[in-house]
């Protein structure tokens, strides 16, 4: 009998995946290269990530910690927490120590982590397919996905806490139950180091107990403390988390507090519209330059995932426990972040539809359900190099290296003072390119009842104040002195 090309292909994986897994990690990693540019968009999360990189390098953090509080406290909008926490700026600290301040090389690092995802979900999911094509097809979506091209380019903490979180599950699924000490040490390492890059991770260690009691549940009940003699090997993860979370709020500041604090405005409305709004956005890791055609893709493929998911529950209970405690601390945030925050979700939900057309395939073989795999490996490849192209000549002028924005810091910091305050709407940013600490309002009279010596502003319009004296101007900024008299300040 004729073997078909997928047949084909199928056999030709088998034997040659490590090539074919290292073929597609080199032409992801060149693609990806050539749209990273030198410099960054405005924003802030960066500019106190590496903030904090430099304050662990000189032993400054206390200071760092009470110049952004003044900034956060002081504006008239949330716009992140006094530190975040610390694992990320302890990745960036090696390069800001001996590079500086070099976005290319920081780039360069969130895309070897990046690379190094691909490779762990290739081990994750290799096993739990009949053959390693489908989990080749997996990493394939994952990195030539233009969502995940495109933030590469910031140097954010999203890439290294997917790299550590799916490294966590698959130890979790391999390992978990290994009297190894050894393995069980590593597993509760990296659950530690995903939780200090985001502390979202700490979902790692909840599933880590809920799966252990699923799995020993008998046991416990059977011999009660006699369990922990005979099984002493499977504490070893919760002791090294607990002490590693000791350690860390006795040898670091804890700075997210004002940002837990928005917690308080978790409803239950807000609560199942953010858990909507999120599962939503899985449709831009499918069809991008078509938004309702990617809408009619998620919702012909949302029974697919969800009949596996129903069939096979008890197989995939680690992943479920993991995805929904994401997906469950995202709802209860207020404030939506978009794609982002769904990355470690993306994998699962590739994973689950490709499983469901699998199953369909075997009910209903004449129906060719196998050819839909690849359409969407050929609509995601597509995607990624038309806008990577697109992404390598767009307009970059609102870098903060540009010339414009290089001309506007360097007469900040020829032409003010150190401790002079500014108002801007990117206050950590214009602290890491200057030195010069600011908070954001657009409110002239909280302007004038504010310390703030300063305001600058990008491409405004121009201020109209009789108190505002235009200092500098060019095309994307301008810079005015803030003037008092007896009046404005009563």
């Amino acid at each position: 009998m004729k073997k078909s090309f997928l047949d084909i292909l199928i056999q030709y994986t088998e034997s040659h995946a490590s090539l074919i897994l290292t073929l597609i990690l080199i032409s992801s990693g060149i693609l990806i290269f050539f749209t990273l540019d030198n410099g960054h968009a405005p924003g802030g999360d960066f500019a106190v990530y590496i903030e904090q990189s430099k304050a662990i390098i000189s032993g400054e953090t206390e200071d760092l910690f009470e110049v952004n509080r003044f900034a956060m406290d002081h504006s008239d909008r949330h716009i992140g927490p006094y530190l975040y926490p610390v694992g990320f700026p302890l990745l960036l600290a090696p390069v800001t120590r001996y590079f500086g301040m070099n976005f290319v090389v920081y780039k360069l690092l969130l895309l070897l982590f990046f690379l190094f995802t691909g490779g762990v979900t290739f081990i994750l999911f290799r096993d739990r397919f009949p053959y390693k094509l489908w989990a080749l097809l997996i990493v394939f979506y994952l990195l030539f996905n233009y969502y995940f091209i495109a933030y590469l380019d910031f140097v954010l903490s999203d890439i290294p806490f997917l790299f550590f979180t799916l490294l966590s599950v698959y130890l979790l699924e391999r390992y978990r139950k290994t009297s190894n000490p050894w393995l069980q040490a590593m597993m509760g390492v990296v659950m530690f180091i995903a939780f200090l890059i985001r502390t979202t991770g700490i979902i790692l260690f909840i599933t880590l107990i809920l799966i252990h009691l699923h799995d020993d549940w008998g046991m416990i009940v059977r011999k009660k403390i006699r369990y922990l003699y005979s099984t002493w090997y499977r504490m070893i993860p919760y002791v090294l988390f607990v002490i590693g979370f000791v350690l860390m709020q006795i040898l670091y500041i804890h700075g997210e507090q004002n940002h837990i604090d928005l917690l308080q405005a978790a409803t239950l409305p807000l609560i199942f519209s953010n858990l909507l709004f999120y599962l939503s956005e899985i449709k831009k890791f499918l069809i991008l330059y078509y938004p309702d055609l990617s809408i009619i893709v998620l919702i012909l493929s949302t029974p697919i995932v969800f009949a596996h998911i129903l069939m096979n529950w008890r197989k995939d209970l680690l992943y479920l426990i993991f995805i929904f405690g994401i997906l469950g601390i995202y709802a209860i945030w207020p404030e939506r972040e978009g794609v982002r925050f769904i990355f470690p979700v993306i994998p699962f939900y590739f994973y689950f539809l490709l499983k469901g057309l699998l199953d369909l395939h075997r009910r209903f073989p004449k129906w060719h359900l196998r050819a839909i795999p690849f359409i969407l490996l050929f609509m995601i490849f597509v995607q990624g190099i038309f806008y990577s192209y697109r992404d390598f000549f767009q307009d970059n002028s609102a870098n903060i290296l540009a010339p414009e924005s290089t001309e506007a810091y360097e007469y900040i910091q020829t032409n003010t003072r150190k401790d002079d305050l500014f108002v801007y709407w990117y206050p950590r940013t214009l602290r890491l390119m200057t030195g010069r600490n600011a908070f954001s309002t657009k409110d002239p009279v909280r302007m004038l009842n504010s310390p703030a010596d300063y305001l600058v502003t990008f491409r405004e319009k121009p201020f109209d104040h009789p108190q505002f004296n235009l200092m500098f101007k060019n095309k994307d900024y301008s810079i005015y002195s803030i003037v008092r008299n007896n009046s404005s300040n009563q």
